[in-house]
């Protein structure tokens, strides 16, 4: 018995994604296209898995696999749809094989889709490095207006010190003058 196994369909929060639809994340049929780039404002992704046998898919014995995040095969039985929550950034590679079934030593058939969750703005390389940046920026601004205002305030007290050393002296002066003048 020779058969084919491959993901059918991918639905992503529950909604079948075609090529150029309004999500926008295919230009092919995923029997075609076997990667997804997921934005990061969705959140589940379901793949249907499929044999292109006539017999009953359970007989088959299909089991499938995400890749850095499942850490091993699991049976799929009756159920043909594969749902995936809140997976973190990164890379994963969804597999899907045949039961290990061996007829005359023939490898049991597999199939791959690949799966790019991408990380939020917020926890992206140079977003972090813009904000830290930024943190520095702004620090740098708050001492410098911190050692300006201190500065400004010792003049200021310099200044009120002249003034009344300057107001102690003015009567002394203003009679030398008026000595000198006479």
């Amino acid at each position: 018995m020779e058969y084919n196994v491959f993901v059918k369909r991918v639905l992503v929060d529950n909604t079948e994604i075609q090529p150029l639809d309004s999500l926008g994340l295919i230009k092919e049929t995923v029997l075609y296209e076997h990667q997804l780039v997921l934005p990061p404002r969705y959140s589940s992704v379901t793949f249907e898995i499929a044999s292109n046998t006539l017999n009953n898919i359970s007989n088959i014995g299909l089991e499938y696999k995400l890749e850095g995040f499942d850490n091993e095969y699991m049976k799929a039985g009756d159920n043909t749809m594969v749902t995936y929550t809140n997976l973190h950034p990164g890379r994963y590679t969804f597999h899907v094989r045949g039961d290990q079934l061996r007829i005359h030593d023939q490898e049991a058939p597999s199939a791959s889709f690949e799966l790019i969750v991408e990380a939020p703005v917020y926890q992206r390389a140079w977003f972090i490095l813009l904000m830290i940046l930024a943190g520095i920026l702004i620090a740098g601004y708050i001492i410098r207006m911190f050692w300006i205002r201190k500065t400004l305030q010792h003049s200021l007290l310099a200044e009120k010190r002249e003034k009344r050393v300057y107001r102690k002296c003015e009567p002394v002066q203003t009679t030398f003058l008026y000595q000198c003048i006479a």
